[in-house]
């Protein structure tokens, strides 16, 4: 009973929107004449003629900021490679040394700090990996 009242009452709800008209309806003139349009020109003060020049500076600044920013980026962009090629070589440059320490430190059974270092080269090995592979992207893509 109790769904039958909210289907009911969202039937009656969708039917008063598609049915009834907005009464807050914009209307448009048809005829061109009835729309009236002022033009009026007048002569900047000195201070609007300050101001203008004001914001015409502040414009010509802020070009120069943008190329300068651009030409920054651009000199990045080629260095972006170089990077993820150390990340790869020291990441796995870890992952090798890490195991021989944590070997020559030896453990008693424990997950001491043997264990600590071979789960760091582990990760290093996986990180070494990533790199590896956002470098190769990176670098022929």
């Amino acid at each position: 009973m109790n769904f039958m009242k909210n289907v009911c009452t969202i039937l009656t709800l969708v039917l008063c929107l598609v049915f009834t008209q907005s009464a807050m309806a914009i209307t448009t003139p048809t005829n061109s004449a009835d729309v009236k349009t002022e033009v009026v020109e007048k002569e900047m003060t000195k201070k609007e003629v300050r101001q203008l020049k004001k914001q015409e500076r502040k414009a010509e600044r802020l070009k120069k900021r943008i190329a300068k920013f651009e030409k920054k980026m651009e000199r990045r962009g080629s260095d972006d490679s170089k990077k993820w090629m150390w990340f790869w070589i020291l990441g796995w440059g870890a992952a090798l040394v890490l195991p021989i320490i944590a070997l020559a430190i030896g453990t008693s059974g424990g997950f001491g700090i043997a264990g600590v270092l071979l789960l760091l080269a582990g990760l290093a090995g996986t990180f070494g990996t990533i790199s590896l592979i956002v470098w190769l992207v990176k670098k022929f893509a």
